[in-house]
């Protein structure tokens, strides 16, 4: 799966800003949990939701009105 690396999220309101694989990057060393952020990053692109109740990044809407994580 080819990765869109050309493009930045950020806020100046929540002074962040990050690519998607910086942000795998921050995830997998702060969950600890043997993810690789490179094939983390791939994944996110697209269709991806985050459930707030599992704390979890599903391709399944968590609910109707659930937004598209990034997009």
């Amino acid at each position: 799966m080819h990765i869109i690396s050309n493009v930045c999220f950020a806020s100046s309101l929540y002074d962040v800003c990050f690519t998607l694989e910086s942000f795998a990057a921050m995830y997998a060393q702060a969950h600890d949990c043997g993810l690789v952020s490179s094939e983390m990053a791939a994944w996110l692109w697209g269709d991806v939701y985050f459930n707030a109740k599992t704390r979890r990044f599903t391709k399944k809407q968590p609910h109707s009105s659930a937004q598209r994580s990034f997009s």
